[in-house]
């Protein structure tokens, strides 16, 4: 028996880094490239012809006519989708290809997003966070988000440390998190803040987003706080 074999064609490669027509024509290389293979098969006249991975770059499995991506048996990463797993494949008599996907994983893994708007205390992100988590198992990813109040000091290593012995591990990044302010009432201030608060919210040359963050950072750098929160 004669196998040929070849690995790693990564089929559809965005090639993100390249100008749309450079990428339209790497990609047509990678199709040209499993046609030789496919050419170079029929000459040696192996009795198969084998791919040892990642014959398509994709993230999501899928089924064609003439393939199957069955995607990782176990989860690599966060934010996986799609049925995962192995598959058995059924080859009737008449050429038809019927297909049953097992789940086969040993981990889990999940993606949470805690909306923490509405906190006006520091000792409540955790139990917003505990309760977001509270039915879950395997590595939890857990992104914080929303509008709190300005008092709150929020540091990721306290939600890291938080006590979840249900779960292999609680990892934590920031998302789109931001202080909320009552600018109606510190605009109305014969203060230092007031003053800075009605210098942004007049400036012509600020749009909204850039004028929230001005905001958010000069008011918590007044309160002596400018390093807690990460402006997003």
């Amino acid at each position: 028996m004669k196998l040929l074999h070849f690995a790693d064609l990564h089929l559809d490669t965005p090639f993100r880094w390249a100008p749309p027509g450079v990428a339209r024509s790497r990609r047509k290389a990678l199709r040209e490239t499993l046609t030789r293979i496919c050419h170079l098969a029929a000459n040696l006249g192996v009795d198969a012809l084998c791919c040892g991975g990642d014959l398509y770059e994709q993230d999501t499995p899928r089924d064609a006519d003439l393939y199957t991506y069955p995607g990782n048996p176990d989860p690599l990463t966060f934010g996986e989708t799609g049925d995962r797993g192995a598959v058995l494949l059924h080859l009737a008599a008449d050429g038809s290809i019927s297909r049953e996907r097992h789940h086969v994983a040993v981990s889990k893994v999940a993606d949470v997003t805690v909306d923490l708007t509405g906190i006006t205390h520091s000792g409540h992100v955790g139990d917003r966070v505990l309760q977001a988590v509270a039915g879950l198992t395997g590595v939890v990813r857990v992104t914080l988000a929303g509008e709190i109040g300005p008092d709150v000091d929020l540091r990721l290593q306290d939600v890291e440390s938080l006590p979840v012995p249900h779960l292999d591990a609680l990892v934590v990044r920031l998302g789109r998190v931001s202080p909320g302010y009552d600018l109606e009432q510190l605009k109305s201030e014969l203060t230092v803040r007031g003053q800075f608060v009605r210098d942004v919210l007049g400036s012509p040359e600020l749009d909204e987003d850039q004028r929230r963050r001005v905001l958010v950072t000069g008011l918590r750098a007044l309160a002596g706080r400018g390093s807690e929160l990460e402006v997003a």
